[in-house]
């Protein structure tokens, strides 16, 4: 398990208040490839959406390239 914490910038925003985000994403890994993720979307302190994926590494290693042993 692991987590990304990812701040941006938008190229164009609609809203001034909104021109950076924040997202808080947590990976967990439930076999040999297979990968859940869980985040959140902010503007500022203020929640936006939720996100929710699943992913599959084909080479066995964990999404930020590094070799999976178990």
């Amino acid at each position: 398990m692991y987590i990304d914490l990812v701040h941006g910038r938008y190229l164009q925003s609609w809203q001034p208040e909104e021109k950076s985000y924040n997202q808080v994403t947590l990976n967990v890994h439930l076999r040999k490839g297979a990968w859940a993720r869980l985040g959140l979307h902010t503007h500022g302190f203020r929640a936006h959406h939720p996100a929710l994926g699943l992913g599959w590494m084909l080479n066995d290693k964990t999404p930020s390239g590094e070799q999976f042993n178990r």
